[in-house]
């Protein structure tokens, strides 16, 4: 199912790019909310490339926080780049070359009644961490290949009212490879913590 979704939504983007960049600047924003209950926007530009590899660029992403976090988004990104070689299109794997993040900026909450920002997907949110979070990953991970992963300039703030902590990630810089949830990941990672 989630195979069959990722393919045609690369599919979707090879063809709604010769449509245009603001119909499908729409659907992803819709498709993203429907599957996930936050509100997702694109404000920057939306750029698409097709050789030697499908190569998709969004600037000045926003994704919301949950009903009971309406003050604050999410995250935010300056810029999303995910490259595809086409030959994995018709694989029984979807390979992602490269993931790269740049001006990462994400506000983990947790409010005084212990609810928290990052657990809410579906639109349901309990004090309980959900159990299929980490199976909807171990899924993920099934059907992709994630060749590299890079995450520069950002930064990450935890703030817990619950329990009165602040925490704040600050010039975060991740570079990974081969990533899989079923062995060790090398990883490169320099942050700042105050």
């Amino acid at each position: 199912m989630i195979k069959i979704s990722l393919v045609m939504l690369l599919v979707l983007i090879m063809v709604v790019s010769f449509i245009g960049t603001m119909d499908f600047r729409k659907d992803l924003e819709t498709v993203w909310e429907a599957n996930t209950g936050r509100k997702l926007q694109i404000l920057g530009s939306i750029q698409i490339s097709y050789f030697p590899e499908l190569t998709i660029k969004l600037n000045q992403v926003k994704l919301e926080n949950p009903e009971n976090f309406k003050k604050s988004v999410f995250a935010e990104l300056s810029k999303v780049e995910l490259i595809v070689p086409l030959e994995s299109l018709v694989k029984q794997r979807i390979e992602f070359k490269a993931l790269t993040l740049k001006g990462l900026k994400v506000y983990l909450k947790k409010d005084e009644k212990g609810l928290s920002n990052w657990v809410d997907w579906q639109g349901s949110q309990s004090r309980e961490e959900p159990k299929p979070f980490k199976q909807a990953v171990a899924k993920f991970f099934a059907i992709i290949d994630l060749k590299n992963i890079n995450i520069s300039q950002s930064y990450i703030i935890f703030d817990d009212q619950s329990s009165r902590r602040h925490i704040e990630i600050s010039d975060l810089l991740l570079n990974a490879a081969n990533v899989q949830t079923d062995r060790p990941i090398p990883i490169q990672l320099n942050f700042d913590v105050f």
